[in-house]
């Protein structure tokens, strides 16, 4: 599978989830105040986190003298097809207030904690497909949930997917970094790609 990428530290032990960087929550909380529905469809402490930091990196990108804007899309809880079709997440709420789920108006195979396109070419042809998965330990540690991840990453692999799955050590250790590899590993694809194409 050359389209996945591991990026783990190896540690799988449990961890205190007083320990998740109080900063990036309150960050997400006040965005999420401010009316950005997506944000709705962050629900775990790490997915808010890694989407602060994916919006930093966007802005920083927005505020530079010479924007190059090498991340071009960010979606919560993408959704995939049957086919490898991208199915848009829709935030929908019940009288009640609460979120409806699933948040898709169609079956899908699969979501995404993060679906991120990223061009560091300029040219359209290279946008690389980056599905962005976040293993916390409660949900990716047993055999069974590790043969699950192994499929899906398959079936993404196959429908020209590359998959990059951090864990909550590294997310709570430092987001930063997390959300570089992203855009570092994008660019290097959509660069490659674009010298093949020239």
């Amino acid at each position: 599978m050359k389209n996945v990428i591991h990026l783990t530290d190896g540690n799988t032990g449990n961890h205190e989830w007083n320990d998740i960087r109080s900063e990036e929550l309150v960050i997400f909380n006040k965005l999420k105040r401010n009316g950005m529905e997506h944000l709705e469809l962050c629900q775990s402490p790490l997915e808010q986190i890694v989407l602060v930091w994916l919006a930093i990196h966007a802005f920083a990108e927005l505020n530079q003298e010479h924007p190059t804007r090498v991340i071009k899309r960010v979606v919560p809880q993408m959704g995939v097809g049957f086919n490898g079709e991208l199915v848009e997440p829709l935030v929908k709420f019940d009288d009640s207030g609460n979120l409806i789920e699933p948040p898709y108006d169609c079956p899908i195979k699969y979501s995404l904690d993060f679906f991120v396109v990223i061009n560091d070419s300029g040219d359209p042809r290279c946008n690389i497909k980056i599905a962005v998965e976040l293993d916390g330990h409660g949900y990716h540690s047993s055999p069974a949930d590790k043969m699950k991840d192994a499929i899906k990453d398959r079936f993404l692999s196959r429908h020209g997917f590359i998959i990059l799955r951090f864990t909550g050590k590294e997310i709570q250790r430092d987001p930063k970094i997390v959300v570089d590899q992203i855009v570092q590993i994008g660019g290097r694809w959509s660069r490659s790609i674009f010298h093949r194409l020239k």
